[in-house]
């Protein structure tokens, strides 16, 4: 189940369908809904101490760790630890995810304790000596990289040699989500294109209409894509759709607007010339942008190579 992604609901229905082609260990006691938390705990923690101990065997004086805050189901506050070191052995590069801690204070002091207790714990450093602890990796976050009271700063205070990166792929999102503020029609395009996607995600008759539409237009159908309100380089798959389909998306509204007030709203906006040159303009910005947010990411990252990659991702966005 885990390996091939199936939730954890289903877990008593599996067991039912192995009881029933003869498995004697499919007994009632593996249908009580406790028994996934428990296997899923256990197997967490074997993944777990697989890595820590990969990590202390291998023996390396330094490592760099990264870090990120997130939020589990239950809403609580959790802290994603990965640590990047040299295989002594080997001589290659590792990245492991170490833990994931929950954090009760979320405060840079809160984290700093919780992830000092944690490298103790697990035997990553030891003692008070934090000097194999060379590199942090974070977003840029103001309980992260802030200059005065960030995370940062409090473990500088317990090594001094520290270097702090804040995440480069988080950068170039940054820059090209505020690159837009100043311009206040980008801004209103967003908001529109997030409007669009509702207007048919909240109604299954739109939707079915713009679909018959796409059919007979373009011989396919493609549903509109959430444009994500993370940053800009989450609305590309969103912009590209609307490219594709804009005629057949503004002959959808345009035929809504006589019993819809919504449509109404949103045809103008949509049905302009501006909107269809910045659409096409956002697309080729937005692809380019989008191909070194993903070589920002790589394990290794060749600036030579980005340079390339770059420079042939806008020759190819000038092509289209």
């Amino acid at each position: 189940m885990t390996k091939n992604n199936i939730a954890a609901d289903n877990f008593i229905p599996i067991m039912e369908f192995q009881a029933a082609n003869g498995c004697s260990d499919a007994s009632a006691f593996y249908k009580r809904p406790e028994i996934v938390s428990e296997m899923e705990s256990v197997l967490a923690k074997c993944v777990e101490d697989n890595s820590i101990k990969e990590l202390n065997d291998s023996l390396t004086p330094f490592i760099g760790l990264m870090l990120d805050e997130t939020r589990n189901i239950f809403i609580e506050k959790k802290l994603a630890i990965y640590a990047r070191y040299v295989n002594s052995e080997t001589g290659s590069v590792n990245t492991s995810f170490v833990g994931n801690k929950r954090i009760t204070n979320c405060t840079a002091s809160g984290m700093k304790d919780t992830l000092c207790e944690f490298l103790k714990d697990k035997g990553i450093v030891q003692g008070g000596d934090y000097c194999r602890i060379v590199g942090l990796g974070t977003d840029g976050a103001a309980v992260m990289t802030g200059r005065h009271n960030g995370l940062g700063v409090k473990l500088k205070q317990l090594n001094n040699i520290l270097i702090q990166v804040h995440c480069v792929a988080h950068r170039l999102n940054l820059a090209a989500s505020q690159a837009s503020k100043d311009i206040d029609y980008l801004e209103q395009y967003k908001g529109q294109i997030n409007s669009i996607y509702k207007f048919y995600s909240n109604s299954s008759v739109q939707y079915d209409k713009l679909k018959e539409i796409q059919q007979l237009m373009h011989g396919k159908v493609k549903q509109v894509v959430e444009p994500s309100s993370v940053g800009w380089l989450s609305v590309e798959a969103c912009v590209k759709m609307i490219f594709e389909y804009f005629d057949s998306l503004v002959l959808s509204l345009e035929n809504e607007k006589s019993s819809n007030a919504t449509a109404v709203g949103i045809w103008p906006f949509a049905a302009s010339a501006q909107f269809l040159l910045i659409t096409a303009l956002l697309i080729n910005v937005l692809s380019v942008i989008g191909t070194l947010s993903l070589l920002f990411q790589k394990d290794i990252a060749n600036l030579s190579v980005i340079k390339q990659c770059h420079l042939n991702c806008w020759d190819n966005s000038r092509d289209d």
